[in-house]
Formats: structure tokens, C-alpha cells, sequence
């Protein structure tokens, strides 16, 4: 029986990438790259049909954060919404709020992919590591982001301040040394005369 589970898993393993792109390793990876630099990622279970011919008929979707409709917030009904996250009167959480498309892609967003519909909170796992009672997931990177940024436009203004200031004249310690070395005279050294005797 554990052997029919492990194969039937490793089968599912291959194809469980509803991208049809990575095996579920794969996604692992993805998944924790995307909740290192975004600090959060959804991945979101989708059925499927008998009929697709998959091992087994469900599928993983990993969504980046920003498919999440952080402009819905506010009251709704007994509950609340806090940045596209749906919860229950005692903060249970019921949906995420997801764009159809991603909204930075200009092409979708013609076609309506700022719209954005409740998917039920059983179907989407939400990863990212949670510091605090924070709906939301923060970046890695975030308490050093400011000064990473300092640290660049001092780069870039230095590197303009090299190319913009004017040569600087020669010191007068060098001048010096050159004005001297030009009035040295330069001749041939001659023999004396008591050398040239000694050699005949």
C-alpha cells in the first residue's frame, strides 16, 4: 500500500505544475525564492477534470503577490477586508480577493485585469512568515531597502563628480623638479686625459 502512495505521489510530483513548467520540487523552490523577495507567494489548488488524464486530478498554481487586490479593504457585511483578504467576524480568514490576470501586464489589464473575484480560502495556501498578527507578508529585504538606496545615489553622484570635475593644476613641488631638469645641461662625458694615457 506505502509503495502504490509513494509512486502515485512521485507520478503527481511530475505533473502537479498547473503552468505545466516544474515538477512539485521545482515549485518548492520557486516558492520559497518568491517569499524571499516579495515576502509572501500564493499558491492556489486547482481541480481538475478525470478526463485531463493527470495522476491525480488536482494541480498547483503559485501566484505572485501582486494578484492579490490589495484595494479591497474595509467592512463587508459581519466581516473585514484588509488588503484583498476576506475574514469572518472573528478573523478567520474566507477568500482572497484575485485578479484574473496580473495587473502589470498592460495587455491584460485592458481586457479587465484589475477586476478581481473571491477565491475561497480552503483553495489558496498563503506562505510567508509571519513576524506579528500582519496579514501580509514583508520582504526580506525591507529593513535594509532604504539604505541600499542611499548607498546607490552616493555611487551615482560620486561617479559624477569624478566625470564632471576639471583637472586639477600640477603641484608646485612638480613644477619645480621640471623646471629644473630642463635647464640641467646634458653633454657627452669625455675622457681625461690621465684615463686615455693609462690605456695606451
Amino acid at each position: 500500500m506505502d509503495r502504490r502512495v509513494d509512486d502515485l505521489f512521485e507520478r503527481w510530483a511530475e505533473a502537479c505544475d498547473a503552468d505545466g513548467q516544474l515538477d512539485f520540487y521545482g515549485l518548492q523552490t520557486l516558492i520559497c525564492r518568491e517569499m524571499i523577495e516579495a515576502g509572501e507567494v500564493l499558491v492556489r489548488r486547482r481541480l481538475r477534470r478525470s478526463s485531463d488524464g493527470l495522476p491525480v486530478p488536482s494541480q498547483l498554481q503559485v501566484l505572485e503577490a501582486d494578484f492579490l487586490d490589495a484595494t479591497k479593504s474595509g467592512v463587508l457585511g459581519a466581516g473585514r477586508l484588509v488588503q484583498g483578504i476576506e475574514f469572518d467576524p472573528v478573523g478567520k480568514r474566507l477568500a482572497y480577493w484575485l485578479h484574473s490576470e496580473h495587473p502589470g501586464d498592460a495587455y491584460s489589464a485592458l481586457r479587465g485585469g484589475f477586476d478581481s473575484h473571491p477565491v475561497p480560502a480552503t483553495d489558496i495556501v498563503h506562505v510567508y512568515e509571519k513576524q506579528r498578527t500582519q496579514a501580509r507578508g514583508v520582504p526580506w529585504g525591507a529593513p535594509v531597502i532604504r539604505a541600499l538606496r542611499d548607498l546607490d545615489d552616493y555611487e551615482v553622484a560620486e561617479i559624477v563628480r569624478k566625470k564632471t570635475r576639471p583637472a586639477s593644476p600640477p603641484s608646485s613641488s612638480a613644477t619645480t623638479r621640471r623646471s629644473k631638469a630642463s635647464r640641467r645641461p646634458w653633454s657627452m662625458p669625455m675622457a681625461t686625459k690621465s684615463s686615455s694615457s693609462s690605456r695606451g
